[in-house]
């Protein structure tokens, strides 16, 4: 096909899939320039007009690009040269003299103004970037970048100056909204959430970019800084710009959005007690049912053949927790930090887990950290004697990632120490290397608050239960389990009262049958005791009878929702047919958070009914979402937060003499990225 001179950068917008990119009035011209050394201020209107000079050749548009949603991390710089990008500078100026690759670093002097930009485009992925100013001066990371390459290309800069990273700025046209709860903004530029966290000039920094359908989160050494929704485009290039300030950059990497934060704030349970969900296995082409499985609640492994299993995820800045024991002496291990592609062994950090020796670490495939430099051993051995259990017993087994430091903590003791690491973060492996072992819980935690530098003797303990499932939505045969971390009484309590050495004790799962607290505490024999541990879970209602009078077929007071035009009657907002949970449905309507819905109420109108959930047609990519259900200002129900496929069941009585039913959606409260919200069967029941 062939692109005129003054075409786009790529003919990617029109035709995306799912929260995707919409036309709207053309907001008024963002500033040009945001960021760029010359600005007195970041948030001051664009810089002065220069003096009349010969008008420019027209900008030439590069070819049409390939969109790309990645399915696995892979890096966009190869520690080399800049293959798989394209240099770019302001009036014709040489872009080599900004850009040079030096060491293994991308090394910017700041000057000339320009850009390095992908020769692909992405949507819906995490974008790190890990680089150190060295230097005051506006720097930046493009997203969506569009349009003929020029100062500045359409798109959205996550500002990256010293100082105001986190910001988001809007360029060439492009628009966004700020998240749901914060002010809107003003001009151009969305300031970022609260105060820095930047670490000082010249030291590593890992930038992260979340961009998932319409929605953009920007994330600062593990913080979350920034988060706009609505953005016009999807999709695009990627551009690291060149703009006052020198700075160097040492990795640029890109993988599939994560479903839900990035950074979680609590537990999160990567073991379900059930299968392998959330884990790829690899095992160099053998059968992996021959090496994991999963029974009675543990993850079992062989120990044959060599390979390993590892998270979907990537994580960073976490302490990861491992409760398992081995059948009989041998070898096996914990990898972190590791990067695609799979192999034996693939690049990454070894938590050694063989009998005898958890605590020492070994470098795989070019990691490296302080404590091996100058070795030509990969190992480096554990401080002291070991911490393990006999064979078979249990063994906690904690690894601490703090930035770019590791610390293995073997039942509560500190066997080592790995700083200045050159990796810090990837998926997570637990190895089948010789060894036969069971695994009863692997969770990640956020790092130890009191955590002090070079680690601690010990870590606090004993730590409360794992009461499982994580979701708040059960069903009525869904089984409810609670795990201990060391060896002692589990005493829980269902009624929402404190759990004491008196309460009952547990000794197998149970099922509910109506919205519980759950409630736990693990007692040792010594006489200490852990926190306590509480989930509260809602039984999802029996299905409700279909409606006498469908809403759909009504004509609303009210009708408003937060993305993609007006609800839809018998169709999801994006136009398809009506899906809920697995399930298609021929009548209801298809809306988007936030969305408002109002009916006139008449007096045969008994009881109002619905099965509420995300549409299928974004079920997977991270909205989550509730719904309120109103007569007049009353309301008469609200369901739990809903995510991915979930789904609730509404069966309401309307109280007489109320004139409206109003239903809402909520964004959950955490943006309205994706939040495909249907009310499907929904109707009046008027017998």
């Amino acid at each position: 096909m062939r692109i005129p001179a003054a075409g786009v950068m790529v003919a990617i917008l029109a035709a995306g899939l799912g929260c995707v990119s919409r036309p709207r009035q053309a907001p008024p011209r963002a500033a040009e320039g945001s960021g760029r050394a010359e600005a007195k201020k970041a948030d001051e209107a664009p810089r002065p007009v220069r003096p009349a000079a010969p008008e420019p050749p027209a900008p030439k548009a590069p070819p049409a690009q390939e969109i790309v949603s990645p399915q696995e991390t892979t890096e966009l710089f190869n520690g080399k040269d800049l293959a798989g990008w394209t240099l770019f500078a302001d009036e014709a100026q040489d872009p080599s003299r900004a850009f040079r690759v030096e060491s293994g670093v991308i090394s910017c002097a700041g000057v000339p103004v320009g850009y390095i930009r992908t020769r692909k485009a992405y949507r819906d992925y995490l974008l790190t970037v890990e680089w150190r100013h060295l230097g005051t001066g506006g720097a930046g990371v493009i997203v969506h970048a569009s349009g003929p390459d020029r100062i500045w290309p359409r798109g959205v800069d996550c500002d990256g100056a010293y100082g105001r990273q986190g910001d988001l700025v809007a360029l060439g046209g492009a628009d966004f909204e700020a998240r749901a709860g914060r002010k809107a903004r003003k001009g151009p530029r969305l300031p970022r959430e609260g105060d820095s966290n930047e670490h000082p000039l010249g030291e590593w920094n890992i930038y992260e970019i979340v961009c998932r359908g319409d929605t953009i989160s920007c994330y600062v050494n593990g913080r979350r800084m920034n988060e706009a929704s609505r953005l016009t485009d999807s999709a695009g290039a990627i551009a690291l710009r060149s703009d006052g300030a020198a700075w160097e950059c040492r990795r640029v990497s890109i993988g599939p959005a994560p479903k839900g934060e990035l950074h979680p704030s609590g537990e999160v349970e990567l073991f379900n007690g059930k299968d392998l969900s959330g884990w790829k296995v690899f095992l160099g082409g053998a059968d992996p049912a021959r090496t994991f499985s999963v029974e009675g609640g543990l993850l079992k492994c062989t120990g044959q053949p060599a390979g390993y299993i590892r998270t979907e995820g990537e994580y960073e800045n976490y302490m990861l927790r491992l409760e398992w024991r081995f059948t009989k002496p041998g070898n096996s291990g914990i990898l972190v930090h590791m990067s695609p592609p799979d192999k034996i062994w693939p690049r990454s950090i070894e938590c050694q887990g063989m009998s005898g020796n958890q605590g020492d670490f070994f470098v795989i495939d070019g990691t490296e950290f302080k404590e091996h430099r100058g070795s030509h051993d990969r190992r480096v051995a554990k401080r002291g004697d070991s911490n393990e259990n006999p064979i078979g017993e249990w063994n906690v087994y904690e690894v601490v990632c703090r930035g770019d430091t590791i610390r293995p903590y073997v039942n509560g003791k500190l066997m080592n120490e790995a700083t200045e690491c050159n990796v810090s973060r990837g998926h997570i492996c637990i190895q089948s290397e010789g060894a036969a072992w069971e695994c009863r819980r692997i969770a990640l935690l956020p790092v130890p608050a009191d955590e002090p530098p070079g680690g601690r003797d010990r870590l606090a303990g004993p730590y409360p239960p794992a009461i499982l499932p994580q979701t708040v939505m059960l069903g009525r045969d869904t089984r409810v389990t609670i795990r201990g971390g060391v060896e002692g009484e589990i005493r829980y309590t269902l009624d929402g009262s404190e759990p004491g050495r008196e309460s009952p004790l547990y000794t197998q799962g149970f099922q509910l049958s109506k919205t519980t607290t759950v409630k736990a505490r693990l007692f040792l024999p010594d006489g200490r005791s852990s926190a306590v541990a509480s989930r509260t879970y809602r039984i999802l209602p029996p299905e409700p009878p279909a409606p006498d009078v469908y809403i759909s077929d009504l004509a609303p007071i009210k009708a408003v929702a937060g993305w993609g035009g007006d609800p839809k009657m018998d169709r999801s907002i994006e136009g398809n047919p009506l899906s809920v949970g697995g399930k298609s449905y021929a009548k209801g309507i298809g809306t988007h958070a936030v969305s408002e819905i109002v009916f006139a109420l008449r007096p045969e109108y008994r009881r109002f009914v619905s099965v509420v959930g995300n549409d299928g047609e974004a079920s997977n990519r991270g909205g989550s979402m509730s719904y309120q259900v109103f007569a007049d200002d009353r309301m008469l129900d609200e369901t739990p937060v809903l995510s991915g496929g979930e789904f609730w069941h509404v069966d309401v009585a309307i109280p007489a003499g109320a004139k409206t039913l109003r239903l809402v959606v909520t964004d959950g409260g955490d943006g309205i990225g994706c939040d495909h919200g249907d009310w499907a069967n929904a109707g009046f029941v008027t017998k």
